[in-house]
């Protein structure tokens, strides 16, 4: 599935493991850190000078995770608007 064209972004999957289980979509190439369970910690480990696309079931956590990097010093950061679920409608 091609995001945003040739540009280099990491997608945040920040779902939980059976969120992905139950809708058998963990987009490809995505790092997953359960929003719920230390996501602070490891989104410590991650570059904050790439570029994230952020993504959830539904939106609200996405904007959630982004507000945290955003303190943490991560520069680029977007929030999938709606989540997978909407993405999903827009595309079936």
């Amino acid at each position: 599935m091609e995001l945003i064209g040739e540009t280099d972004i990491v997608v945040l999957d920040v779902r939980t493991p059976d969120e992905i289980a139950k809708v058998e979509s963990l987009v490809e190439d995505a790092v997953n850190i359960n929003f719920y369970e230390n996501f602070e910690e490891e989104v410590d480990k991650l570059n904050r000078e790439d570029d994230y696309l952020v993504v959830c079931s539904g939106g609200i956590r996405s904007r959630k995770a982004c507000s945290i990097m955003e303190e943490k010093g991560f520069k680029t950061l977007y929030s999938l608007k709606g989540g997978m679920d909407s993405f999903k409608e827009c595309n079936t």
